[in-house]
């Protein structure tokens, strides 16, 4: 087996079984995030929302997610949205 099809191998295994590095592994991934609600606070005033809203990181559950908390405490957290690994 050559390093390539090794490679490959082992990246199909990790999606085959819903292998997420979580914000431990892969801290990136949360900073990507961090800068999205930066950019995207700037235009909830337009929406009527007011406040600062903060991420808030459930990495003990599966699967991995992070949930936006506006300041009134309202959670948009993309539960609606479909994960390959739910079934």
């Amino acid at each position: 087996m050559t390093a390539q099809e090794a490679a490959d191998l082992a990246g199909r295994i990790l999606t085959w079984t819903c292998f997420d590095p979580g914000f431990d592994l892969a801290p990136e991934r949360l900073d990507v995030l961090r800068l999205a609600l930066r950019t995207v606070a700037g235009d909830l005033p337009a929406a009527g929302i007011v406040g600062e809203p903060r991420l808030v990181v459930r990495e003990r559950l599966f699967p991995l997610a992070a949930r936006v908390v506006l300041a009134d405490g309202r959670r948009l957290d993309g539960e609606g949205s479909p994960h390959p690994c739910n079934g």
